[in-house]
């Protein structure tokens, strides 16, 4: 991030937010020494290795190896540009922004991004007054045929896109946009004679609408015949599927969320009056979106359709869930209806007392095992028992595992103390394999190992100055390392970690937090420089052992091996 704008600048957004405060708004941290240590927002993991520093304004994950400032932070959770994640922080701290403060690299990403969302807005209105139009009459007959009204058809911004070739590219080139930029936004597609297309033709249109009110792209159902009942805008610079969610700008303000597959069960429910649901956007959960409901709400209720892909579905997402700090029930819907077609047949009252009573996830998982045996078989009761009781004994909560226990045996007729010993026998056994996974760490790779002999002399010389004053020299002869190199030359300037951090590029950024954020503390820094000295000396030597070895320098491994010896 180097020069992009005044240190002072980012210095005083830095300062202005907390980021423990603003971390913990993503991730719950508990205190763990000088750090504060949660699970990664950026990878999946059940042992916490996110580590975020108050004192230096960092975070770092020791698993994944993302790491950086609080600038870094937001970009990355929130999916922002530069630009975009200085402007929430300082709207955060209530600083005020000179736009000429920013690089003309970071004003042009900033400002195609922002062309873009004006692009899609254009397109939204566009395919909302050709629904309205002659051309819409199709989809006007299919809007009412689903008993949709004028209100929700606003609430959603919902269009249609003419069963034309190029009509939104004509009305978009008239707009002043460029045939390459209607393509990179994901409004036309390319032939292979080189001519410009609409993507979607002949389709009544749903704008996908982050957040922040932007409307980032577009979903159409086709009205006539065709391969492809859905089709999404596809991955572009203002739209990641995996990132966002469906008519979450609209149930946000709810503590609780419903979590459902399609377009139309998320409307239909709002129309209902049950205006909390969101969807996937025709692609599988990801962990991104789990994370990015669980940022709004402490409740969420998956309630996919009741055959055996939306079984599937809701298996794997207990398993994406499983680490996010969320309450999760399973809500499955009765006859086999999906939330569209339950909520027409039954209303809103009833879809909101299954609701209530939707099943926690082992619960769920518990009822599926109950279809597959019949419990009047003596052997297959003892396999269903067995099975369940593996179920209960992942189940975190004590209350919660009671419960399941006690339903177990009356279910079954066996006693409740020898379901516990079951239950108990395999939590044993998912400890005991917790400790046989844990193997001592392979032997790190020479190069590895320097960088971290590294990482420990630059978080020596940030926390004194002194030291780093008497041996810099030294340190510069015998550090290989670019960016341990460059973090040195920073240090004579300043010994802010997180104003160190903008001075580097994205890439670079990730392995300058780790040297910064090394958590480490010694009683005497000169002696721990120096023998830090003397291990880099020895990792160097070593390495080039290595290398004359594997590359058979027979004379280059003599004259090292003599050096060693003290014989030269």
């Amino acid at each position: 991030m180097a020069g992009r704008i005044p240190e002072q600048l980012i210095q005083d957004i830095i300062a202005a937010n907390d980021i423990v405060a603003l971390v913990s708004q993503y991730v719950p941290l508990k205190r763990s020494g000088i750090s504060y240590v949660g699970l990664c927002p950026f990878h999946k993991e059940k042992t916490p290795s996110f580590h975020v520093t108050a004192d230096r304004q960092l975070y770092y994950c020791f698993g994944c190896g993302t790491g950086g400032n609080i600038v870094d932070f937001v970009k990355n959770i929130e999916h922002l540009d530069f630009i975009e994640a200085v402007r929430f922080l300082a709207e955060r701290a209530g600083i005020q922004i000179d736009s000429l403060a920013f690089s003309a690299e970071d004003k042009k990403q900033y400002e195609r991004k922002q062309r873009f969302l004006e692009m899609n807005k254009v397109a939204a209105r566009f395919f909302r007054d050709k629904l309205f139009s002659p051309e819409g009459k199709g989809a006007q007959e299919y809007i009412q045929k689903r008993k949709l009204t004028g209100e929700t058809v606003k609430a959603y911004g919902m269009g249609f896109a003419p069963d034309e070739w190029d009509s939104l590219v004509k009305h978009l080139l008239q707009n002043g946009y460029a045939r390459d930029e209607i393509v990179q936004v994901g409004l036309a597609t390319f032939t292979k004679t080189g001519k410009v297309i609409d993507r979607f033709r002949g389709r009544l249109m749903f704008p996908i609408i982050d957040v922040r009110g932007n409307v980032i792209g577009f979903g159409g159902r086709i009205m006539g015949e065709g391969n492809v009942k859905y089709l999404n805008s596809p991955e572009t610079p203002v739209f990641n599927k995996g990132q966002n969610l469906f008519s979450l700008q609209l149930a946000k303000k709810s503590n609780e969320l419903i979590l459902v597959e399609g377009y139309m069960d998320v409307i239909s429910l709002y129309q209902a009056g049950v205006q909390n649901a969101v969807a996937s956007l025709g692609t599988a959960l990801t962990a991104e979106q789990a994370r990015l409901a669980a940022k709004f709400a402490e409740k969420i209720t998956i309630c996919y359709d009741t055959d055996g892909a939306g079984i599937k579905a809701a298996l794997r997402a207990i398993e994406i869930f499983d680490g996010i700090d969320v309450k999760l029930r399973i809500l499955s819907l009765p006859e086999g209806k999906d939330p569209d077609e339950f909520i027409k047949a039954n209303g809103a009252a009833k879809f909101t007392e299954l609701l209530q009573n939707a099943d926690t996830p082992a619960g769920f998982q518990i009822r599926l095992l109950r279809k597959k045996f019949n419990l009047k078989d003596q052997a297959q009761k003892i396999e269903y028992v067995e099975a369940c009781t593996k179920v209960i004994s992942k189940v975190k909560s004590s209350v919660e595992r009671e419960v399941l226990r006690e339903k177990l045996a009356n279910e079954t007729g066996i006693r409740g103390s020898a379901i516990e010993n079951e239950v108990e026998k395999n939590r044993g056994k998912a400890k005991k394999r917790e400790e046989w996974n844990i193997r001592p760490p392979k032997p790190a790779s020479m190069q590895m190992q320097k960088s971290k002999t590294g990482d420990k002399i630059i978080s020596v010389c940030l926390k004194d100055k002194r030291v780093f004053k008497l041996y810099k020299d030294t340190l510069m002869e015998i550090i290989e390392d670019p960016v341990h190199r460059e973090i040195l030359n920073i240090l004579e300037e300043t010994d802010d970690a997180a104003q160190i951090l903008t001075r580097f590029s994205d890439e670079d950024v990730p392995k300058a937090a780790a040297a910064l954020n090394m958590p480490v503390q010694y009683e005497n820094n000169e002696k721990a420089i120096t023998e830090l000295i003397e291990a880099l000396k020895k990792e160097a030597h070593d390495a080039t052992v290595k290398a004359a070895i594997e590359s058979g320098d027979l004379a280059l491994l003599n004259t090292l091996l003599m050096k060693k010896d003290g014989n030269e």
